[in-house]
């Protein structure tokens, strides 16, 4: 009885490890680990980069605060384009990018979108990657990036799924093998309020000249 009785405390001891790791292997198997993700990225945009303007959340955000060319030197432009939302910064802390809607309110629901641009200019630019780090929000599904084409045809979209930056905003990324992403928009399905913290791309590449029909506003 004595052996019997050790055996079962050895079959229930064993049961509960592999339990425990196949929980463990279930949650840590989702593309969002809650681990800090460094992206793979030629450049970084952060809202603190650059001196900018600043405007306060739910509240009016004048056009003389509103951001424009700002980080063009990083290869995004902000400025107005295909009647996408103007866009601005305000201070959480983090500065973070956040969207202004018809209002004029930088309300933290507003989709923040930018143009890509050749390093330096407002000249129309391409890349093959796109990524974005949102938040604070509850879940991977209350984000979504948009990645599009010169035309503003939709390329790709990718939720908030692709880990987290150092502040623990989500990331969501698209990824453009023919190098034809020329801009992108972060939303919120879900109708809850974030702000971008983090901008990524690989350096963007000239846009055929036939192919420039963005409406800069």
């Amino acid at each position: 009885m004595k052996n019997l009785s050790s055996v079962l405390l050895l079959i229930v001891a064993f049961i509960t490890v592999v339990s425990s790791e196949v929980v463990h292997a279930q949650m840590t198997g989702l593309k969002s680990t809650f681990q800090v993700r460094a992206v793979s990225s030629d450049i970084t945009i952060n809202a603190a980069d650059v001196a900018h303007p600043v405007c306060t959340p739910f509240s009016n955000c004048p056009l003389a605060n509103q951001i424009t060319g700002e980080y063009i030197a990083s290869g995004v432009d902000f400025t107005l384009f295909n009647s996408n939302p103007p866009a601005g910064v305000f201070a959480d802390p983090p500065d973070q990018f956040a969207g202004i809607n018809d209002v004029g309110t930088l309300d933290l629901l507003t989709a923040v979108c930018g143009r890509i641009v050749e390093l330096g200019t407002t000249t129309q630019g391409l890349t093959d990657f796109i990524g974005v780090a949102g938040g604070l929000v509850p879940g991977p599904t209350d984000l979504l990036l948009e990645a599009y084409d010169i035309n503003g045809v939709l390329i790709g979209s990718s939720i908030a799924d692709d880990g987290f930056d150092a502040d623990g905003r989500h990331i969501a990324e698209v990824s453009d093998v023919g190098g034809s992403i020329a801009s992108f928009c972060m939303s919120t399905p879900t109708a809850d309020t974030f702000g971008v913290n983090n901008i990524y791309l690989n350096n963007p590449t000239a846009a055929p000249v036939t192919l420039q029909s963005f409406s800069i506003e």
